[in-house]
């Protein structure tokens, strides 16, 4: 019952804020990039990987409501997925409200590392986005969990080499923008 009323929430505060507009700030660093040059310097910083930048391609032609309304719907299926019958609680606290309103991709990222420990190729997301977090991948290390540490670094080696022999102006780009913007770092 409890996960009814979560998924309920989740789905008003969706309409919410579909209509309302909120402020996706987030979502606006996302959806302005220029696929070619994703890392040009301005108000609204895009920090992540050239994999990042090619995989929101395809939809970035969308209209910016809508390009918002994927990442906030993506945002309240993966926190009713790792909140459950605690979802609604969840969406009362100021810090998780805040996330959705800007449409950041923080909730999609907690539940891709907390299935990676099931599905370890899953550690790709967090490692090709906002990289900090994918330090989670050495816990497979720690635990001498070789296999699961050999999924989740090859599928990211692997989707980064494809990365790059698409596009290697991209990740010159990139160690450019690192090079010269560490402030930001991490997202």
């Amino acid at each position: 019952l409890l996960t009814m009323v979560g998924i309920g929430a989740a789905a008003i505060t969706f309409v919410s804020l579909t209509q309302g507009g909120g402020n996706p700030v987030d979502a606006f660093c996302y959806w302005r990039i220029d696929p070619a040059h994703p890392y040009t310097l301005g108000e609204s910083q895009f920090v992540y990987t050239p994999v990042a930048a090619q995989a929101i391609t395809p939809v970035l032609g969308l209209p910016f409501a809508a390009f918002v309304a994927l990442i906030r719907l993506a945002d309240l299926v993966a926190l009713v997925a790792l909140a459950g019958p605690a979802t609604l609680l969840a969406l009362l606290l100021p810090p998780v409200a805040a996330e959705i309103n800007a449409a950041n991709i923080n909730f999609p990222m907690g539940l891709a590392i907390v299935a990676a420990f099931r599905w370890p190729a899953l550690w790709a997301f967090p490692l090709l986005t906002k990289v900090a977090p994918g330090l989670g991948i050495l816990w497979f290390a720690v635990r001498r969990e070789w296999r699961s540490f050999a999924i989740a670094a090859g599928t990211t080696a692997g989707l980064a080499a494809v990365s790059i022999l698409a596009a290697p102006s991209l990740w010159m780009q990139y160690v450019e923008f690192l090079a010269n913007d560490t402030p930001h770092v991490g997202g």
